[in-house]
């Protein structure tokens, strides 16, 4: 697993009016190999990021059982007020919670999309 663990910010302009759609790798937590530089996985936060959430935040890493098999985890707590966990290995969405009942920006994360 020879990875590196980083984010890339919010999309420009600020005025999301004038860059329609998802603004792809923008708000992403991405993996690359150490080796050649390839990316491995990216997993977007906040699509058309509009409130300039920025996402570059500290990612913590562990190792903890996931359907009973000891799994390495990556958790990001977002500046959406979401705190994802994703599989290390592969950037599959293994939770996400809001961290305040307050967060009204999205009403959950679906962790199949």
């Amino acid at each position: 697993r020879n990875l590196f663990y980083y984010g890339s910010g919010n999309p420009a302009p600020w005025n999301e009016t004038m860059r329609p759609g998802d603004n792809k790798w923008t708000m992403t937590i991405w993996a690359r190999d150490l080796d050649t530089g390839e990316a491995k996985w990216g997993y977007q936060k906040t699509p058309h990021d509009e409130w300039d959430f920025a996402g570059v935040n500290q990612m913590i890493l562990s190792d903890h059982k996931v359907d009973g098999k000891v799994t390495p985890l990556l958790t990001h707590i977002d500046r959406n007020g979401i705190m994802y966990t994703l599989n290390r290995d592969n950037g599959n969405l293994v939770q996400a919670a809001k961290v305040d009942p307050a967060v009204n920006v999205f009403k959950k994360v679906d962790l199949k999309t």
